[in-house]
């Protein structure tokens, strides 16, 4: 009997430990912890008024529901006025963790236990939710080691994608035949994700966005992929979304980098063998991508890897 509460006990010791770890996978903030919970908004999707990326995902459950710390820690900052009032809580590794729109029934400084201590419960507001963050924005909570179990069962949606000439203060857009340095915007979202793993409607933002090119059955050229939320990106907004971009509506600017140096850039279909997207082939022979029909290819994924295609032109 001894031996057995002793094992227990290490048992107990060892998951406490383990939920202070960055990246370790923690429980739902709302009961029942060990089960899905729907997902309204997901990272980095476009904020307005003003516009921003949102820094976590929203969970769906409904006023008055109590909110529990996903670890154990010290409460750092309580925000008790507002529809965004919060709870800031701080872990043992130093990882913090932002539960908004709550109405905070927690002291600054006092200690939190995951999964017992009532930290607040979801403000009555229009569309009441939980908005959860981790570390400001600094990791995704629905990735492999966040909010556990996750399950999306949902494809992502291409709506459409076109191409604006580079360069222009006045954006224009290019048809027909394409040639030169151009911007390739995608219009794509995200289902809502329900407590069972399926799509609940409404749009979210997307996790990931790839760009390929084909010609004759054969991939060709760059790939480009540049965007992938595993975090909020750098400022500014404007180099992820185009002007026609609302909280429902997303349009993305694919060819820009949200993360690396330079941002604003661009597909260059003249771009020279050997050289980087910014040299231009002087003569047809050295283009890496050939004179002639071409396909282009927009993939769309969440962060479960479901994923969706959209073609354009011909092969």
């Amino acid at each position: 009997m001894f031996k057995k509460i002793v094992n227990t006990f290490i048992v107990f010791i060892f998951l406490l430990v383990l939920s202070e770890i960055p990246g370790a996978s923690y429980s739902w903030p709302v009961k029942p912890f060990d089960e899905q919970h729907p997902i309204f908004s997901t990272l980095a999707e476009y904020g307005a008024n003003p516009a921003h990326f949102h820094a976590g995902v929203d969970i769906g459950e409904g006023a008055g529901v109590n909110v529990y710390p996903v670890v154990s820690g010290t409460v750092e900052k309580v925000e008790t006025t507002g529809d965004n009032a919060y709870v800031k809580i701080r872990a043992s590794s130093g990882e913090k963790y932002d539960y908004i729109h709550i109405v905070p029934a927690v002291m600054q400084n006092s200690t939190v236990t995951a999964g017992v201590t009532i930290i607040g419960t979801i403000r009555n507001i229009t569309n009441p939710h939980l908005h959860f963050e981790e570390a400001d924005g600094a990791y995704n909570p629905l990735r492999d080691g966040g909010l556990t179990p996750y399950v999306d069962k949902s494809s992502p949606i291409i709506v459409s994608a076109d191409f604006w000439k580079q360069g222009t203060t006045l954006p224009e857009q290019l048809t027909g035949s394409l040639y030169g340095r151009m911007d390739i915007r995608v219009n794509t979202y995200d289902a809502r994700t329900s407590a069972t793993g399926e799509g609940a409607g409404g749009h979210c933002g997307i996790y990931k966005i790839i760009i390929e090119f084909w010609q004759g059955g054969v991939r060709i050229g760059d790939r480009i992929e540049y965007h992938t939320y595993d975090k909020i990106p750098a400022r500014p907004v404007s180099l992820v979304y185009a002007p026609e971009t609302t909280q429902s509506l997303f349009y993305y600017w694919a060819t820009n980098d949200p993360f690396n140096e330079p941002r604003d850039k661009y597909w260059n279909s003249n771009q020279k063998t050997g050289s980087d997207y910014t040299v231009n082939a002087l003569i047809p022979m050295q283009a890496l991508y050939p004179e002639g029909n071409m396909l282009i290819r927009v993939i769309a994924k969440d962060i479960a890897g479901n994923a969706a295609t959209y073609d354009i032109g011909q092969q």
